[in-house]
């Protein structure tokens, strides 16, 4: 007696390819979630192993790294990179897997001594930090002592285009919901959104929700966008003898107090 071998019927098929699109539907928002999440660990990560390499230089060097005189071009903006590198010996940790940009840089290392490298990254060191002068007390922030406080100070964080971040205007971004553009490179570390090759900066891009930051203290923490404040900046022109009225959160003028 033979049988008849009886396959799916097209309500069948449907029903499962429903199911299947169900589930998919259901699971990819928690698989983009994971990814997501392990992307800002791991910059995390890096900016902790940042951490480790200043605090090492510090030791050394009993000062945050950063240089004298003021000199501006794009190795010495970036210098600060091969500064702690002896520390580091890791290219990779100067760069967010989550970035959509980065920047590169040609620096001798040793800085302006040793043989040229490359850096590749998208994060940024604190301006103020980085240029010590001796005369000029609005950058005089070279040691720990030096910080009105040292937990709310932003030391190096996600950054977009450029190697140093401040509290001034200087671009497209001047004053953007009352903030600087300086501080708005951190906050929208991700840059203008491009469309066909024009950068729209009236569309700026947030990684990570807000910038990860390394902090004068060496924690690392996310601040969200909606957590930066600023008032009286920048916070040189608002520092007489000691006396700031500036206000930032994150704190970048490490002479101005905490919004």
């Amino acid at each position: 007696m033979s049988r008849t071998r009886r396959g799916f019927t097209l309500i069948e098929l449907l029903v499962v390819i429903a199911i299947i699109a169900i589930l998919a539907a259901m699971l990819f928002p928690t698989i983009e979630r994971a990814r997501v999440a392990g992307q800002r660990a791991s910059c995390m990560s890096n900016l902790r192993q940042l951490g480790t390499a200043v605090k090492l230089y510090q030791d050394d060097n009993n000062k945050f790294p950063g240089e004298y005189p003021y000199v501006g071009s794009s190795e010495h903006y970036g210098a600060w990179m091969a500064r702690i590198y002896r520390y580091v010996r890791n290219d990779k940790v100067y760069a967010c897997p989550s970035a959509i940009q980065y920047w590169t840089v040609d620096i001798h290392t040793p800085p302006f001594c040793g043989p040229s490298k490359t850096f590749k990254g998208n994060y940024s060191y604190n301006e103020y930090i980085n240029w010590q002068s001796p005369t000029d007390a609005h950058y005089q922030f070279e040691s720990d002592s030096k910080l009105r406080n040292a937990s709310s100070t932003a030391l190096i964080a996600d950054g977009y285009r450029y190697s140093l971040f401040h509290d001034w205007n200087d671009d497209k971004w001047s004053n953007l919901d009352n903030l600087p553009s300086g501080m708005n490179r951190i906050r929208y570390s991700d840059g203008p959104r491009i469309i066909a090759g024009t950068e729209h900066w009236e569309m700026p891009l947030v990684r990570h929700g807000g910038p990860n930051i390394l902090f004068c203290d060496l924690h690392v923490a996310n601040v969200l966008k909606e957590k930066f404040r600023a008032a009286n900046y920048p916070g040189a022109s608002n520092d007489t003898n000691g006396f700031c009225t500036c206000k930032e959160y994150p704190i970048v003028y490490p002479g101005a107090s905490r919004y």
